[in-house]
């Protein structure tokens, strides 16, 4: 058991410390009708976070199976200049496309991020401005 959370640790500290890939999006207001799955862990909950007053919602083009076995992809989206805490998102949607999209505190859709591919990054950055 220790053996295993000390490797717990140190997978987290390596993924943590190999930097992040960056995409700048241009927003729109529009969610593609092709991303209607919401984005899950790898426990299958869905994944959602907060940065300001906005609510952000991650979907997908495409339905994935979870494993709670899997490790997890990190996802931050920045609201001008601001960012969101890190998000968890299944390994599974490597090679896969999602959106982020914005929601203001009245549940109004306010931006979507363009299409961005789930790379081998360890966190995804998705830049937005409003």
């Amino acid at each position: 058991m220790k053996k295993q959370l000390i490797m717990g640790l140190g997978l987290a500290l390596v993924l943590i410390g190999c930097g992040s890939g960056t995409t700048n999006q241009e927003s729109g207001t529009t969610l593609p009708t092709n991303y209607s799955n919401k984005v899950v862990n790898n426990r299958g909950l869905v994944v959602e976070g907060n940065v300001d007053t906005y609510s952000i919602k991650i979907y997908s083009d495409a339905q994935i199976e979870v494993s709670p076995k899997n490790i997890h992809k990190g996802v931050v989206v920045k609201v001008n200049g601001k960012s969101s805490e890190t998000m968890p998102i299944e390994i599974g949607y490597m090679g896969k496309h999602i959106v982020a999209a914005l929601y203001d505190s009245n549940g109004n859709e306010v931006a979507v991020s363009s299409e961005i591919e789930v790379t081998d990054v360890p966190v995804i950055i998705v830049d937005m401005s409003i």
